[in-house]
């Protein structure tokens, strides 16, 4: 008989209490069988069965639900809200029984997905509910506004020429189905899921203006996937293309988003250094591999977020 997910979590505790020792609940299965939503039934009923010792905790600990969900599910073709990381849930007790605080480990993040994702399929949901629920005033800097449109970022409209030869690729809405057509999103939805990401995460102790800066670095990700690395025809460097207004060019957005200077941006994508004997030496990389660089970069940045927020989390619930 399968086991009923409160009455397994209630024998636990009950063990737990009874013999002091940790218990463990394993929630596993194959893509869509429901491991997300079965681990925030763990939580909800131990939660409200067990109460809190602490003002705030059981909000805390349900609030860690749409935070983890946006920045680490993601659409497959399998389930609209896969879970593209592990993780190692822990719950402590108080020795009259109250819940006391709680820990989460993760592991194994797919960062790969941020800048590539299969027909089908979709980013992390951050990327697209950060798109919809941000506001213009949000990501004004000197004087300008940042594009915020999914459509408008090559990482969550990729095309079948993303990545050849250093072409950033547009076009599609979040990838193809399985007969070709593009993959719409709610965008209503994602507006209210940014909502609720929001309130979470001001709920275990981030504060607007760190917000703020999270939401640059989604962004200064994305404007990172729209540069161009046009190759020359003679010998194939790679060149980010220059344009009118610097400031207005997908350089300049990533490197304002990011804060670091336009020309250590393209430097540092566009040349690579070695040394050579006693003596460093740069070198111009080519258009394919500056993309390479490029992709490595916006995977890295969203590892860290990634990993920034679980550290939050953990101290808003120690």
């Amino acid at each position: 008989r399968a086991p009923h997910v409160y009455a397994l979590a209630a024998r636990v505790y009950q063990k737990a209490m009874a013999s002091g020792m940790d218990q463990a609940i394993v929630v596993s299965g194959e893509s869509g069988a429901g491991k997300t939503e079965t681990t925030k039934h763990l939580l909800h009923f131990v939660a409200e069965a067990t109460n809190a010792a602490r003002e705030q905790l059981h909000e805390r600990v349900m609030g860690t639900n749409p935070i983890t969900e946006s920045f680490g599910c993601a659409r497959t073709v399998r389930n609209d809200n896969s879970s593209r990381f592990g993780k190692f849930v822990q719950l402590a007790f108080s020795s009259s029984g109250k819940l006391d605080g709680a820990h989460l480990q993760t592991y194994l993040l797919e960062k790969s997905r941020v800048v590539h994702f299969g027909a089908g399929e979709s980013s992390f949901h951050a990327l697209y509910e950060a798109c919809a629920g941000s506001e213009e005033t949000v990501l004004e800097g000197d004087g300008r506004a940042f594009a915020r449109h999914a459509s408008d970022f090559a990482y969550l409209c990729p095309s079948a020429d993303a990545g050849k030869d250093g072409k950033s690729g547009m076009g599609g809405k979040g990838g193809k189905g399985d007969d070709g057509a593009d993959v719409e999103r709610d965008v209503e939805l994602d507006r209210a899921h940014f909502d609720a990401t929001r309130d979470a995460l001001l709920a275990v102790g981030l504060d607007p203006a760190q917000h703020a800066q999270l939401l640059e670095l989604v962004f200064g990700i994305l404007h990172l996937g729209n540069l161009d690395f046009g190759a020359s025809e003679e010998a194939e460097i790679a060149e980010i293309a220059e344009s009118e207004d610097e400031a207005d060019s997908a350089l300049g957005r990533a490197s304002a988003l990011l804060h670091v200077p336009a020309a250590k941006l393209r430097d540092g994508l566009c040349l690579r250094r070695f040394k050579a004997g006693s003596e460093w030496v740069s070198a111009s990389n080519t258009a394919v591999f500056a993309a390479d660089v490029r992709h490595a970069l916006a995977k890295q940045l969203y590892e860290y977020a990634f990993a920034w927020l679980i550290s939050v989390i953990n101290s808003a619930l120690s």
